[in-house]
């Protein structure tokens, strides 16, 4: 069930301003640590919200997911360039029309996989649930994601209608105590309309044949960030758990759009990886488009704030409008385009 009804009282966007919240430009305001999921035997899964005052009632939603290695990282964390603070890129989005969510998720230390895709659908189902409080459009949820994050929203773009991954405990229910219950109908959908893939990892067996000799780190190590996500060494990992973590084992004609952004000197993922997620979404007939920054590393290091902002741009056009297929190269340091499709 897509666009229905929200679970969840509704009321003005207006009267969120007697909440505690932050007070961004053109009329936008973060509301930090909102409990969207309550997992037994685990601290509340919260996210920060920027919404826009001057909502028109139906706006789509952006779902932000950060990065880490599945081990470290906050959504409020990241350089947003010419932006200032990621908080501050968020909110320009919202501004746009957009309701946006930042979301935390379990780290692999405290919960292997598929524990992080299915809080990221727990977040869709959530917000989808509680539309109508926020302004918000539950027939369009767009997700972006960086590194780990690139790949929870690879993964939950290609992997629609999945049990194994949909939340696996309740996240509704008796509330914590001191705090109100989280609203959630379980019937809303979990999928989505478009995906953002910043530099996320997919085909994790051959990220280290794959590597540069400079490479930032092993892959194939049991202290690899995708062998602690997985639970084992990625080379005794059993293929067919390689096969389930692998967003390509789900491309189908029915898959959203796609927009890939990577450097070609990334040095903790290897290029190849968004090469072959939008070789497989191209197969399919799935619209996509691979931008790549030449020269650029992880986090699009050795990009000038001028192309950063170029990115940030792009992304927020690509959000507005997802679509569009075919792949160009930029320079890193002048964003000049360097091949089209």
């Amino acid at each position: 069930m897509i666009g229905s009804a929200a679970l969840a009282p509704a009321q003005p966007v207006e009267s969120l301003l007697s909440q505690a919240h932050q007070t961004y430009a053109d009329g936008v305001i973060g509301l930090q640590d909102v409990v969207f999921a309550q997992i037994q035997d685990f601290h509340p899964l919260k996210a920060d919200l920027y919404v826009p005052t001057r909502s028109r009632g139906a706006d789509p939603v952006v779902i932000w997911v950060h990065g880490g290695g599945w081990g470290a990282g906050s959504p409020r964390e990241g350089d947003g360039g010419p932006y200032g603070s990621w908080p501050q890129v968020l909110a320009k989005l919202a501004a746009r029309g957009h309701v946006v969510m930042a979301i935390n998720y379990r780290f692999s230390g405290e919960a292997r996989f598929p524990a992080q895709i299915q809080d990221l659908k727990a977040a869709v189902r959530w917000i989808r649930s509680n539309a109508m409080q926020y302004g918000a459009d539950p027939a369009t949820v767009i997700l972006w994601g960086q590194s780990a994050g690139g790949y929870q929203v690879a993964l939950a773009g290609t992997a629609c209608n999945l049990p194994a991954f949909e939340p696996a405990v309740p996240v509704a229910g008796p509330a914590i105590p001191g705090m109100a219950v989280v609203h959630v109908d379980p019937k809303q959908s979990s999928c989505v309309q478009g995906v953002v893939d910043w530099f996320g990892p997919i085909e994790f067996a051959r990220m280290d044949a794959q590597s540069a000799p400079n490479a930032m780190m092993k892959h194939d190590l049991p202290t690899g960030p995708e062998s602690k996500l997985l639970g084992c060494a990625l080379p005794a990992c059993s293929p067919a758990l390689l096969e389930q973590a692998n967003p390509i084992s789900y491309v189908r004609a029915t898959t959203p759009p796609f927009l890939i952004m990577q450097g070609t000197a990334d040095r903790a993922v290897p290029i190849q990886q968004s090469e072959a997620l939008y070789q497989a979404l191209r197969a399919q007939g799935i619209a996509a488009r691979l931008v790549e920054v030449s020269g650029a590393d992880h986090m699009f290091a050795g990009a000038s704030p001028k192309v950063i902002g170029q990115l940030i741009d792009r992304v927020f056009a690509w959000i507005d409008h997802p679509g569009g297929s075919g792949e160009e190269t930029i320079a890193a340091d002048t964003g000049t385009v360097m091949a089209k499709p």
